[in-house]
């Protein structure tokens, strides 16, 4: 059986891809512990949500799971330059906690501009036993 599975999903502005991509995501990592799985949903969900948001077409996510290692590597590219940043000290509703939420499940994540747009990646860990 092959240690890596992934797959690659291109997307719009239609909210409802932000549960399609979580559910590929949940789909990929099945067999997995549950709040692993679950972080990697949320993560998932806050960088597809900015880049239908705040990013301009063209849109993707790729992302590769190894079962052995447990290791996640997710990436979203959309058609804007502008790197997200982590914002501090807005009320909850006022928007902009998705990448405090991302900094903190994540293990590691990052953001490069590229052409057309930009590249928003994060990787996140099996929790140990």
């Amino acid at each position: 059986m092959n240690p890596r599975r992934s797959f690659a999903l291109l997307f719009d502005t239609d909210p409802e891809c932000v549960g399609r991509a979580r559910h590929r995501i949940r789909t990929m990592m099945d067999g997995e512990v549950d709040e692993f799985v679950h972080d990697a949903m949320c993560v998932t969900s806050e960088i597809v949500t900015n880049a239908i948001v705040h990013g301009g077409p063209p849109r993707a996510i790729e992302a590769t799971f190894d079962t052995m290692a447990g290791h996640l590597h997710v990436t979203v590219n959309d058609g804007s330059r502008r790197l997200p940043c982590i914002t501090h000290g807005r009320a909850i509703g006022d928007g902009g906690l998705g990448m405090r939420i991302v900094s903190s499940l994540a293990s590691s994540w990052g953001a490069a501009a590229g052409r057309p747009g930009k590249t928003v990646w994060f990787t996140l860990e099996r929790p140990d036993p």
